[in-house]
């Protein structure tokens, strides 16, 4: 009876941490899809890997911010799609989407580990 309890318990922690990091997934989709970078800004890792067109390096989270902000608000989104998303075998989940801005495309990709975004990458298509 105990190896059931133990084992009914892992299950539903399994699928509330997958199940958060989807919604966290989904929230940042329906944020750049609006042109709302908040709840991005909101769950970006204390060290995060930014890839900005040319520009690839790691930031501290403020530093990072800042950057994202001044990308989004130099090219709003004025449509965003997204196009895949996914699990990797370490565990962390993905997603790949599209910016269109003024016939422009912007490859979007980013990483969610442990409940935070860890890799940010915006590359012109």
């Amino acid at each position: 009876m105990k190896k059931s309890w133990l084992f009914i318990c892992t299950l539903m922690m399994l699928f509330c941490i997958t199940y958060a990091q989807t919604s966290i997934i989904q929230t940042i989709t329906d944020g750049l899809k609006n042109n709302d970078i908040g709840e991005l800004l909101r769950q970006l890792d204390d060290d995060v890997q930014l890839t900005i067109l040319e520009e690839e390096d790691s930031y501290e989270k403020e530093k990072g911010i800042g950057i994202l902000q001044q990308f989004f608000e130099t090219f709003p989104t004025e449509t965003y799609q997204m196009k895949h998303s996914g699990e990797s075998n370490d565990g962390s989940e993905f997603a790949i989407g599209e910016i269109d801005r003024e016939g422009a495309l912007y490859r979007i990709y980013f990483v969610v580990n442990e409940q935070k975004v860890s890799e940010f990458c915006i590359e012109l298509d």
